[in-house]
């Protein structure tokens, strides 16, 4: 006898609204569209399925009752619109007011098996209330959310849709599987629930750890998969607690890492800042013949660089390109190169210099040339420096300051100090005028060694002798070199000489060079002095401040020399050195004299502390009338730093090209109009 089957659809419910208990105690379902995939819906039609006489069938053991196993799945995304799918538990009162509508046909047969585990899903109300899904686009209202594809076929899709982080659309398909399909807790969802996690901002570590609970209240462990699942996610959120428990859990468990695995590993491992681990499991890897994708190794001096780590990256690109001579590629390199030289790591620099510029494979820009002329510089590579300059000059850049002066200390830093001065007669040539701290690295090459300075001036003698223009820095910073060992007498005879080697004669830094080693000598110092009007070189604040210096020094009595020269520099809106002005104070309140007030005032307008430690001092050493007109602490207006009184070249090219995104070294500064040089040049 053929099977009958009792359909409760909606327009059914709407033309008899005043159904019997025994009519509504039976499981409606939707309307069997004539659809090839729908029509596997008839498969579960069991063969002995008979209608419900009475309602005490159904109320024996109904879907919600204990002795079901129940999985209360809260859904993260928006109910489904169609009301056919809506599961409603209820309780044996209930049943007279409410029908029970579930997504696909049963038979009293199935309804009465206690053996059957039913998941109940209690579908929520209202919108979500998590705020990770506000942005995650919903169904249109009104479109019906109806099974089209079989479980199997859902199952893969849900698994794609997790691989892709796409958040909205794996937390609907878990719908569907578990209210339309009623499927049972299984790794499967929960893989998906955690593969999800890999979103960059709507996924997190917490989330999984969260899931993990959840599927430890289910009596379900993690697999191998869902190891790697875990790993995948950590990867791209962090957290190495948990990363070290699911690594334990998988070797208590006998379960294999595989490559992909450990490259997640190592990835998770950077993205934590745990370099040291990192490094250890890729040489791990190594060792055990595995084979690492280039993207982890690129990945990984990235990640050492931003960080500055540069002598470790460039330690692991060494070991990477002897294992494997294609396993960097050539944009990591070049990061390397920047970086290496921005740091001035010489190692580093030289030899992504001489393994991929030399060779072609790499043609880095102007700015990080000029990077690795003062890496070279600074460590006295004379042919790196070379190199560069050619590359340079081959794309038509125009020769500066920066260029030249980087040549001068790579020359003078290696020890060739008479390449170092045909370098400087080059810049001269080049209607490019040698500053002061043109010559620095010349000088500190020279300071100590009394007969290298001597043989400099040989040199420089030589030079103009075979028809080179000598500038005059190249014979002040011989006359330098000699005054700071002491011999002023020597720097003197080597002044006489300036004008036979130099066509261009002495300037203002050539005198201020000698006033300072005439700080005691005021002889000498009122020789310079007069030299310098004779020859109409004219003065700074340097040359006064030097003058006052050596008038107070030489004669610790008599110092109205040293009060007219401050007099006239105040005429011309110069200020002295914090060191020196301090000095002058001493001497006039040591004289009780009247005018150290009015040398007090004056320093109202240093700035830091000056005047409030130095007017500390005058009211416990002045011996004189009480001060009334002296300016107050308290209300004294924040001053200006005053201008030096020469600019640095140095610091002048470095921040120019700080400003153009090229960090300059400013290195081997003689900063003459410092406090620090004048109580030298006190003591």
């Amino acid at each position: 006898m053929r099977k009958t089957i009792f359909i409760a659809d909606g327009l059914w419910q709407c033309l008899c609204p005043q159904s019997s208990q025994r009519t509504l105690s039976i499981r409606r379902v939707p309307r069997i569209q004539h659809h090839t995939k729908q029509k596997r819906l008839l498969s579960d039609l069991q063969a002995d399925y008979k209608p419900v006489t009475t309602p005490s069938n159904v109320s024996s053991a109904p879907p919600h009752s204990k002795s079901a196993t129940t999985w209360n799945y809260r859904p993260q995304t928006k109910e489904i619109s169609d009301s056919r799918f809506k599961i409603s538990p209820l309780s044996d009162s209930q049943a007279d007011d409410k029908p029970i509508i579930t997504g696909r046909i049963v038979s009293p047969a199935h309804l009465h098996s206690e053996s059957v585990r039913t998941w109940n899903y209690r579908a929520q109300k209202t919108e979500i209330s998590d705020p990770r899904l506000q942005n995650v686009p919903s169904q249109k209202a009104g479109k019906k959310e109806t099974p089209r594809i079989s479980i199997p076929e859902l199952y893969d899709q849900l698994r794609v849709e997790a691989a892709k982080g796409e958040y909205g659309k794996t937390h609907r398909s878990i719908d569907l599987l578990v209210r339309v399909h009623h499927e049972q807790p299984n790794l499967r969802i929960f893989a998906a629930k955690i593969l999800v996690n890999i979103h960059s901002e709507l996924g997190s570590a917490l989330a999984v750890a969260e899931t993990l609970k959840e599927l430890r209240s289910e009596n379900l462990q993690p697999d191998a998969g869902l190891c790697h699942d875990i790993l995948r996610v950590l990867a791209i959120h962090p957290d190495h607690l948990l990363q070290s428990e699911i690594l334990e859990y998988m070797r208590q468990k006998w379960f294999t890492l595989s490559p992909i695995g450990e490259h997640d590993v190592v990835v998770g491992l950077l993205a934590d800042h745990q370099y040291e681990m990192a490094l250890d499991r890729i040489e791990r890897m190594w060792n055990e013949d595995i084979v690492i994708r280039s993207w982890l190794l690129d990945l990984t001096v990235y990640v050492l660089l931003e960080n500055e780590e540069v002598e470790t990256a460039f330690r692991f690109m060494k070991a990477s390109v002897n294992r494997n001579e294609n396993s960097i590629s050539p944009t990591a390199w070049y990061q390397l190169l920047g970086v290496a030289s921005s740091n001035y790591h010489y190692d580093a620099t030289v030899h992504t210099w001489r393994l991929r510029v030399e060779s072609g494979y790499l043609n880095p820009p102007s700015g990080i040339c000029l990077n690795v002329l003062n890496t070279a510089a600074r460590h006295g590579d004379t042919q790196l420096a070379t190199d560069v300059l050619r590359i340079l000059g081959d794309r038509g850049t125009v020769f500066s300051h920066e260029h030249y002066e980087a040549l001068i200390d790579a020359y003078a830093t290696y020890g060739d100090i008479d390449t170092a001065f045909k370098v400087l007669s080059l810049m001269d040539n080049e209607n490019i005028r040698p500053e002061l701290a043109s010559t620095r690295a010349i000088f500190h090459a020279l300071k100590d060694r009394s007969k290298q300075t001597d043989k400099a001036l040989e040199s420089l003698k030589e030079l103009k002798s075979s028809g080179q223009k000598v500038p005059a820095a190249a014979m002040n910073v011989v006359i330098e070199a000699t005054v700071h060992q002491n011999r002023t007498s020597d720097a003197l005879e080597q002044y006489k000489a300036l004008h036979e080697i130099c066509d261009q004669g002495p300037n203002t830094e050539t005198f201020n060079v000698l006033l300072r080693g005439c700080r005691q000598d005021k002889i000498k110092a009122m020789f310079v002095a007069s030299e310098m009007r004779a020859l109409n070189v004219p003065t700074n604040e340097l040359t006064y401040d030097r003058l006052i210096l050596a008038c107070m020094l030489s004669n610790s009595d008599d110092y109205e020399d040293a009060m007219l020269y401050y007099v006239e520099m105040k005429t011309r809106g110069w200020k002295l050195r914090r060191g020196t002005q301090f000095m002058l104070l001493k001497r006039c309140v040591e004289a009780v004299d009247m005018r150290a007030p009015e040398i007090l005032k004056d320093m109202a307008l240093l700035p830091d502390n000056t005047y409030i430690s130095s007017r500390r001092w005058f009211e416990n050493n002045w011996a004189g009338p009480p001060i009334e007109d002296l300016p107050e602490i308290s209300d004294r207006s924040v001053r200006q730093s005053r201008p030096p009184s020469w600019e640095d070249p140095i610091k002048r090219r470095t921040l120019r090209s700080k400003n153009e995104g090229v960090h300059m070294p400013a290195v081997r500064v003689l900063n003459v109009a410092s406090s620090n040089e004048a109580m030298q040049e006190h003591r």
